[in-house]
């Protein structure tokens, strides 16, 4: 099994994830706060946002030298594309390992 610090070597991906990131975790804080308050256009729009940050993460990963593991189905997509945003990608940054990389690539 890879790591996740192998997954994510390449300067360009790091990068990408870096924007990427964020962005899905604030789309889906405002998907929330859009569907509490019946703002339907502002939904669709984080739901947008929330399919480009994963467009830009599944291109940033073809350009890595060793790619992810694949996913199994489509419950093990949800559960590991959303581990990832919202605990692993945190966790190598705040950890240091995503300066790490950044700096050897």
């Amino acid at each position: 099994m890879n790591t996740y610090a192998e997954t994510h070597a390449n300067r360009a991906n790091l990068l990408t994830h870096l924007a990427a990131v964020p962005l899905f975790i604030f789309a889906h804080i405002i998907l929330i706060l859009a569907l509490v308050n019946l703002q339907l256009v502002t939904a669709l729009l984080s739901i947008i946002a929330i399919v480009v940050s994963m467009a830009l993460q599944g291109r940033g990963h073809k350009i890595e030298v060793v790619k992810p593991e694949p996913f199994t189905g489509a419950a093990n997509f949800v559960t590991r594309f959303y581990r990832e945003q919202f605990y692993t990608f945190p966790k190598f940054v705040l950890q240091g390992e995503f300066f790490s990389n950044l700096r050897q690539r």
